[in-house]
C-alpha cells in the first residue's frame, strides 16, 4: 500500500484522483490521504516509517502552499470567510511537528480566530469538526462550549444508545454516521464522559447491524472514532451461557472465534430461554420462531426497528378512498402497506402476499418512486415485491391497486417485510379473511 501511494504522488507532492497522462493534484485527494495517515498515527501505527514520512513531508508542502493560494484567492471575494478553512486547520492538527511556513501561520491564526466565533451558525458535523481542531489549537475553552451544545442536541434511548436525529449532511460528511464519528471523536477529545461516548459507540455499531458502509474513507473514519474511544469493547469475552428449560445449549469450538453461532431449536408449545452474559461490551442476538396457522389467526408481529400494518381502500365514484374489508367485483382496491422503521435500513425486501379475487392494474415490473422512497415493485400470480436499496427512518406508505374478479370469501394473506442485511430485522402484518359479493 506504502508502495502505491508512492507511486500515486506527484512530483509537487499532491495526490491525484488517479494517476493518468497530463493528470494534476488534487487539493481534496491531498487532504484524505493526509487526514487517514493522520488518524492512523494517532492510534500508533506507522509513527516511525521512513516511507511515510517522506510522502507526508512531501503531500504536507503541497497542502500548505495551496491553501495558502486558495485563501489569498479567497480574500479577493470574501475577506471575512477564514473559517471555511477549518478542514485544513483540522489536518494540519495532525501533524504539529512540521512547521508552518510564515504566512500559512498568518492564515492559520486568522482562521482559528474566525472559528471561535462562527461554529454558532453551522451544522452539528462541522460543530464537532471545529471542537476538534480548536482544542488542538488551544482554544480549549470554546472547543469544551462546542461540545456542550452538541451535548444538548443529543437524544438517549436504552435501546439504541445517544444520537443526533437532526444532524444535516452536506459535501463532506454525506451520512450520518459519518457525522455521528466526528461527533464521537470531538466529545472523547475536549470533554470524554465514558458513559456518553459508550451509547454515541452503541448506536453506530447498531447502524452497522443494518447498513452497508462499503469501503470509502468515511468508514474508514467510523471504525477509527470506535477504536480511539470509550471502553474497551476488542477483548474476548467468555461464551454466554444459554439454556432452554435448564439444559444448556451447547456451542462448537469454532464459535468462540467466529463470535457468532446459530443454532436450530426443536419447537414446543412452551419453553423458557435463557441467556446470561460475562462480556461488559455490545453484544446482539435473535429467536425465529415458525409455525403453521390459518390466515385468520395470524396476528400482526414486530420488532423495535421494524413494522408492517396492511389496509385496503376502495376507490369511489368522486375518486375518495374508502377503507373497509368488503368488496364487490368489478372494484378498484387500493393495497396500502403501511412501513415504520425506527433506524436506516438498507437492502429491505417486503413480500406482500395477494388475495386470490385480486388481479393487480399494474401488470409490468417496473421501478417507482412514492413517499420519497424509491423502490422496484415486482408483480408476480399470487404475490406483490417491493425491493428497497435503502429506507430512511420513518413511516413510509406504499399502495399499489389491484381489481376484484370473483365473489367469495378469501384469505388476502400477510405483508412481510426484511433487512435482508439484517434478517432478524423483520416483521409482518397480521392475516385477513375479506368477503366479496
Amino acid at each position: 500500500i506504502i508502495k502505491a501511494l508512492e507511486r500515486l504522488q506527484m512530483s509537487d507532492g499532491g495526490f491525484p484522483w488517479y494517476r493518468y497522462p497530463e493528470c494534476r493534484s488534487s487539493v481534496y485527494t491531498t487532504h484524505e490521504v493526509l487526514e487517514l495517515i493522520g488518524e492512523l498515527r494517532h492510534l500508533g501505527y506507522l509513527t516511525d516509517n521512513e516511507d511515510i514520512n517522506a510522502i507526508v513531508k512531501r503531500a504536507i508542502g503541497y497542502y500548505d502552499k495551496e491553501n495558502l493560494r486558495l485563501y489569498k484567492e479567497q480574500l479577493k471575494v470574501n475577506k471575512k470567510n477564514h473559517s471555511g478553512f477549518s478542514d485544513y486547520v483540522y489536518v494540519r492538527s495532525l501533524f504539529p511537528e512540521l512547521a508552518l511556513p510564515a504566512e500559512n501561520k498568518t492564515m492559520m491564526k486568522n482562521c482559528i480566530k474566525a472559528m471561535t466565533t462562527d461554529w454558532k451558525g453551522t451544522s452539528l458535523g462541522n460543530k464537532a469538526f471545529y471542537a476538534l481542531a480548536l482544542n488542538r489549537s488551544g482554544e480549549k475553552k470554546v472547543a469544551r462550549a462546542i461540545v456542550e451544545s452538541l451535548r444538548q442536541f443529543a437524544l438517549v434511548k436504552p435501546q439504541t444508545g445517544m444520537y443526533w436525529d437532526n444532524v444535516q449532511t452536506g459535501w463532506r460528511y454525506f451520512d450520518k454516521v459519518a457525522v455521528t464519528s466526528v461527533i464521537l471523536e470531538a466529545m472523547n477529545e475536549v470533554d470524554g464522559r465514558r458513559d456518553e461516548i459508550d451509547q454515541i459507540r452503541k448506536w453506530i455499531l447498531l447502524m452497522k447491524q443494518t447498513n452497508d458502509w462499503g469501503s470509502s474513507s468515511l468508514a474508514a473514519h467510523a471504525v477509527y472514532s470506535l477504536l480511539t474511544t470509550g471502553s474497551q469493547w476488542l477483548e474476548r469475552n467468555e461464551m454466554p451461557q444459554v439454556t432452554i428449560d435448564g439444559k444448556p445449549v451447547a456451542f462448537d469450538k469454532i464459535d468462540t472465534f467466529l463470535g457468532y453461532c446459530k443454532k436450530e431449536i426443536p419447537a414446543t408449545s412452551l419453553a423458557t430461554l435463557s441467556i446470561q452474559r460475562n462480556g461488559a461490551g455490545p453484544a446482539w442476538g435473535a429467536v425465529y420462531s415458525q409455525f403453521k396457522a390459518s390466515m385468520d389467526k395470524i396476528e400482526e408481529a414486530s420488532v423495535y426497528d421494524l413494522s408492517i400494518h396492511k389496509e385496503f381502500y376502495v376507490y369511489q365514484t368522486d375518486g375518495t378512498l374508502l377503507k373497509t374489508d368488503n368488496f364487490k367485483v368489478g372494484d378498484k382496491v387500493q393495497v396500502r402497506t403501511v412501513i415504520k422503521n425506527a433506524k436506516d435500513l438498507d437492502f429491505v425486501t417486503v413480500k406482500d402476499e395477494r388475495g386470490a379475487c385480486f388481479e393487480p392494474v399494474e401488470q409490468l415490473s417496473t421501478y417507482r418512486y412514492a413517499d420519497y422512497t424509491c423502490y422496484y415493485l415486482e408483480i408476480k400470480d399470487s404475490e406483490t415485491n417491493m425491493f428497497f436499496t435503502s429506507l430512511n427512518k420513518g413511516t413510509h406508505v406504499i399502495s399499489y391497486d389491484v381489481y376484484v374478479t370473483a365473489p367469495g370469501k378469501y384469505s388476502v394473506g400477510i405483508a412481510t417485510a426484511q433487512c435482508q442485511y439484517a434478517p432478524q430485522v423483520t416483521a409482518h402484518s397480521a392475516g385477513a379473511v375479506v368477503e366479496v359479493e
